[in-house]
């Protein structure tokens, strides 16, 4: 149902990008469709730009909802966009999600688990998200073991460290075995950097003192089945460009 004829819904793609695109997002989407044609899916894409003022998109995420009891997404993908001159191998992520539920805290905060497909009934956080208040800042807590020795459990073999999707000094809470799972050193500088930095500078001014941020992290794994996060996809406009993609490897 897109329409080719205008510019809000056309993008400039490597070509080996757009035939993931076609070959992964649209063939299946609309295969499903034609199989299931009184059902609906949501479909919503998220393109990464460097900066303000470029135009060409790093990479793009793509989430498209099956609208039915189920709630289950039919893809969950992060598809990189080099430039067409750069010699770099795309490897996508691109999978489906089991039934989601939401858990919801006291502190206005939502997380969202997904149990994998098939064989793994995997039971791993796809998502947070949270509408920090000033107030939020001195709410945050420290992790306790639990969470430390649960992320030791997601991480495997692998030498990660337990990293907050909603950092403490943004009222997340490190006892929420839903807030905590294995980033590397990396990740978890570029969540202060690119997030945590820019919301606290936010409130830094007055006149921010009654606002709110809305702020979403939506966790990208390999496949369906995988504990470890391969990537941050994270939402908020006090963030740099509004959106980004922070790898996790």
């Amino acid at each position: 149902g897109g329409a080719g004829n205008e510019t809000y819904n056309a993008l400039p793609m490597n070509p080996s990008a757009r035939e993931i695109w076609k070959n992964k997002v649209i063939d299946v989407t609309y295969n499903y469709l034609k199989e299931h044609n009184s059902e609906e899916v949501m479909f919503m894409l998220i393109p990464f730009y460097e900066n303000m003022s470029t135009s060409r998109p790093y990479g793009f995420a793509v989430f498209i909802m099956k609208l039915t009891k189920s709630n289950a997404q039919l893809v969950k993908a992060y598809i990189p966009n080099p430039l067409k001159s750069v010699s770099e191998t795309i490897s996508p992520y691109i999978y489906s999600t089991g039934n989601l539920f939401n858990v919801e805290r006291k502190n206005e905060t939502l997380h969202i688990v997904g149990v994998g497909f098939d064989k793994s009934p995997v039971e791993r956080v796809e998502a947070a998200s949270k509408s920090v208040r000033l107030s939020d800042l001195t709410t945050g807590t420290d992790l306790d073991e639990f969470s430390k020795k649960h992320t030791e459990s997601l991480a495997g073999n692998e030498p990660y460290v337990p990293g907050l999707l909603l950092s403490q000094k943004l009222g997340g809470k490190g006892d929420d075995p839903y807030n905590v799972v294995p980033m590397t050193p990396k990740a978890l500088e570029a969540f202060k950097t690119r997030v945590e930095v820019p919301v606290l500078e936010y409130f830094k001014d007055p006149a921010n003192k009654h606002e709110r941020v809305a702020m979403t992290v939506i966790v990208m794994y390999a496949d369906y089945a995988s504990t470890r996060p391969v990537g941050f996809i994270v939402l908020c406009k006090q963030s740099p460009n509004n959106s980004a993609y922070i790898p996790n490897q």
